[in-house]
């Protein structure tokens, strides 16, 4: 059996008599074997999908001993998901992604990737991140950098040996007096926007500008 990149979504209700017939047979024009998905049994005479040469996925609910009897005459294969496990996936795989994002931003100001750093930083802001949120990621980073020049070792530091080598280099790209003069300019965005009462959002986006 062949395999086809994207399954077709149809309706359940559709699949009787001729129409049913018409899918079990359905050759596609680049795809010999299709691959259909349903949310439901189908009505009428399912052995026909039994004898067809495509894919079909049956997705229930909840399956009923009627439906699985006559799953398993045609030789179905029946595969059970518990939902509550699929959401837990779901979840431990958006909070990494989430975890990834965060670092972009950190990732970029090492490299000195000015392009990079204001894109990310956009994309989080439209993603409703907080902005005070992003101003301290980029303020450990900076002040990461410039531990990492004044001491030889992770060891010599709180950093982990991973963040403390990478920090390293992103210090080898700048220089001690740049890092300083970022690590004030940060300090003077913090004071301003607080006694301003405004976000500082602009001017987070200023500094990137500026590096």
């Amino acid at each position: 059996m062949g395999a086809s990149k994207n399954a077709i979504k149809i309706d359940p209700d559709q699949l009787v008599g001729a129409e049913l017939d018409e899918y079990a047979r359905h050759k596609g024009l680049f795809d010999p074997v299709q691959v259909f998905a349903m949310r439901g049994m189908p009505d009428g005479d399912i052995a026909l999908l039994a004898i067809s040469p495509n894919n079909f996925f049956i997705l229930l609910g909840e399956l009923k001993a009627t439906e699985r009897k006559k799953l398993e005459k045609i030789g179905s294969k029946i595969e059970q998901y518990d939902l509550s496990a699929c959401e837990l996936a779901t979840k431990v795989r958006e909070e990494k992604e989430n975890k990834n994002k965060s670092f972009r931003i950190t990732d970029a100001l090492t490299k000195r990737d000015k392009r990079s750093l204001w894109i990310e930083y956009w994309r989080a802001i439209y993603e409703s991140a907080d902005v005070e949120g992003i101003f301290w990621k980029l303020s450990w980073q900076v002040r990461a950098m410039l531990v990492s020049m004044r001491y030889g070792s992770a060891s010599e530091t709180d950093l982990h040996p991973y963040v403390y080598s990478k920090s390293r280099q992103g210090a080898t790209i700048y220089g001690e007096s740049e890092l300083i003069r970022l690590s004030n300019n940060l300090l003077d965005i913090w004071s301003e926007s607080h006694a301003s009462g405004e976000g500082g959002k602009l001017a987070l986006e200023q500094f990137i500008l500026s590096v």
